[in-house]
């Protein structure tokens, strides 16, 4: 499983058998979309994505869809 520690590594990872990534590092947030339905809205990832619950949310949201990735949390105790 891959660490992901903020937007510019997740920009890197690559597309799953079913979903891919549309993220902008500069904005802070980004898209998954299914492969198969590109004009559909897919799943928003907001700029909380590494903050609190929500990453972890949005770890298992990207594993579901065939990520192999875990978000690091942004307020996790160093």
């Amino acid at each position: 499983m891959k660490k992901i520690a903020n937007w510019i590594e997740l920009a890197k990872v690559p597309d799953s058998k079913t979903h891919k990534l549309e993220i902008t590092p500069e904005d802070g947030n980004g898209w998954i979309r299914e492969k198969t339905k590109p004009d559909e809205c897919g799943e928003y990832l907001s700029t909380h994505t590494f903050y609190g619950k929500t990453h972890e949310y949005s770890t298992k949201l990207l594993q579901s869809c065939g990520f192999d990735v875990e978000l690091k949390n942004w307020d996790a105790k160093k």
